[in-house]
């Protein structure tokens, strides 16, 4: 209508570029994230150390390591961990990880999980790593 009545030819040209830049911004946008997902990053909205600072917090845990965690889509994350039982823990052992599951579940949104549940007294492994915690 603009070109038919006022003679603005180069309207038609603008609207064009100005479509094709929110097509491209668009494109961009889910080209990222997919590229994000595909090298199975961490989300960048979770601080590792702290979430690995809040699973060390909960009784009876002492500490956490083979920690990964990484997207699934760009709202489902996974995340896996060797997490280290204190020996005076006198609780059950399954009650740990569960407590450090729904934390994971309630504060961050990590719905899916593995935990390996690691006891000083009962690893066989005679690694450096364990010296310090003994």
């Amino acid at each position: 209508v603009w070109i038919y009545f006022r003679g603005w030819r180069i309207i038609g040209r603008i609207i064009s570029i100005v479509i094709s830049l929110i097509i491209l911004r668009g494109g961009y946008k889910v080209t990222r994230n997919a590229w994000l997902i595909l090298m199975e990053s961490v989300p960048q909205h979770l601080d590792t150390d702290q979430i690995m600072a809040d699973i060390k917090n909960i009784d009876g845990i002492l500490d956490v390591h083979e920690f990964h965690l990484w997207s699934i889509t760009t709202e489902h994350y996974s995340l896996s961990a060797h997490v280290v039982l204190d020996k005076k823990y006198e609780g059950d052992d399954y009650q740990a990880i569960d407590q450090v599951s729904s934390l994971l579940k309630e504060k961050y949104g990590i719905a899916h999980s593995t935990l390996q549940i690691e006891n000083l007294q009962l690893n066989p492994l005679d690694e450096p790593y364990f010296d310090k915690l003994t």
